[in-house]
């Protein structure tokens, strides 16, 4: 009984504060200035998470907790009456937070923010619409966001072009896992997953060099039908060339590259260029440099490098390297890099790969004997 007694006057108390909290402080605020306490948004379609409107709001009230204490902001008005430094800087840099001073210039920029993000998911005649409401006795605002959402464009059909005719076959494997479906909505997230997927799938496919600055996607869209129909583009390299001593930009075609060699040093510190380069021992094809101070046998590395010689480049054979390189707990420092094969060596299209491994802190593990005078125990102690 005593327990409920001490829990209701606690309660009582703890209103009571956040009531007299409330009404000092408009006092706080100055007179042309209104917090911010909240945030509403109200939209027309329940498929539109409210969770992503949110986070795109560019600002938000004071922290609350319990979702009714705003002990941040308490702390920090406290701290600025504190006439002793440390525990001003105190409350007010590491426990307060700033009062929320509404901006409208931010509000109006959300409402711009929030029509790009329905534009960006194929919404694209919809409207936003702010709404301040402002209390000039408890120097308090509220903004609602009223949203209204139109009907989205659609996929109709998706097609793939390409300058290069050597891609055909690739692209054509490529092209049936395309993330764009028919009759999904038009989303720029997704076009971004694609382009993604398009270039890793190149890079596992032999071409080094190809990035996603070389796709481009043609949106046609029809007003009448909400439908819109995707080209995606995949253009050719353009390099700067020297013609008649005239620099001259001139459309290339992608190419596919090999591993030529494989370069592994587990002795590798960023603070040093030069190496024991001359001690090299080639073990199943692969060049181990400054070999005569390796602390680990050369198939126990070998297990966890997928990148092998004379093998066609794949981007996930890096990855996996890198990953299974990390499992095994021995290396801090871990890079793998590629450098083309210069021409004199007369191998077009061909990689070199570095694998730079820096050692982790050896760790030590000691058994000493124990004995004790009282109750005769001996044992071993870690």
């Amino acid at each position: 009984m005593n327990f409920f007694l001490s829990f209701k006057k606690s309660l009582t108390v703890t209103i009571l504060g956040v009531v007299l909290f409330s009404c000092n402080l408009a006092k706080k605020i100055p007179e042309n200035d209104f917090l911010l306490v909240k945030n509403k948004i109200v939209v027309n379609n329940n498929k539109i998470s409210q969770e992503e409107l949110q986070t795109i709001i560019k600002q938000y009230p004071n922290r609350k907790i319990l979702g009714i204490f705003k002990f941040h902001l308490w702390a920090y008005l406290l701290g600025e009456k504190s006439e002793k430094e440390k525990i001003k800087h105190f409350l007010t840099n590491t426990v307060g937070e700033a009062p929320v001073i509404l901006d409208e210039q931010k509000t109006k920029k959300s409402s711009q923010q929030l029509l790009s993000y329905l534009y960006n998911k194929g919404y694209f005649h919809s409207s936003v619409t702010d709404t301040i409401l402002y209390d000039s006795t408890t120097r308090k605002a509220r903004v609602q966001y009223s949203i209204l959402v139109q009907k989205p464009y659609t996929i109709k059909y998706v097609t793939f072009s390409v300058a290069d005719t050597s891609l055909f076959t690739t692209l054509k494997n490529i092209s049936q896992k395309t993330l764009l479906k028919p009759g999904n909505n038009y989303d720029v997230d997704v076009l971004q997953e694609e382009r993604t997927r398009i270039t890793n799938e190149f890079r596992n496919n032999g071409y080094y060099k190809f990035s996603q600055e070389y796709i481009a996607f043609q949106i046609d869209s029809n007003l009448n039908s909400r439908k819109v129909n995707i080209e995606i583009l995949i253009k050719n390299p353009i390099e700067k060339l020297k013609i008649n001593d005239t620099d001259s930009l001139i459309e290339t075609k992608h190419n596919r590259y090999t591993i030529d060699r494989v370069i592994i040093n587990t002795n590798y510190n960023p603070r040093i260029s030069n190496y024991d380069k001359s001690f090299v021992i080639n073990h199943k094809g692969y060049e181990f440099i400054d070999a005569n101070n390796m602390a680990y046998r050369q198939d126990i590395i070998l297990k966890s490098v997928f990148i092998k010689p004379e093998k066609q480049f794949h981007l996930d054979d890096v990855s996996f390297t890198h990953k299974r390189l990390s499992a095994l707990k021995t290396f801090k420092f871990i890079n793998i890099t590629f450098q083309e094969n210069s021409k004199s060596e007369q191998k077009d299209n061909s990689l070199i790969c570095f694998i730079n491994l820096g050692s982790a802190e050896k760790q030590s593990f000691t058994l000493e004997t124990e004995g004790t005078n009282r109750s005769g125990n001996l044992g071993l102690a870690g």
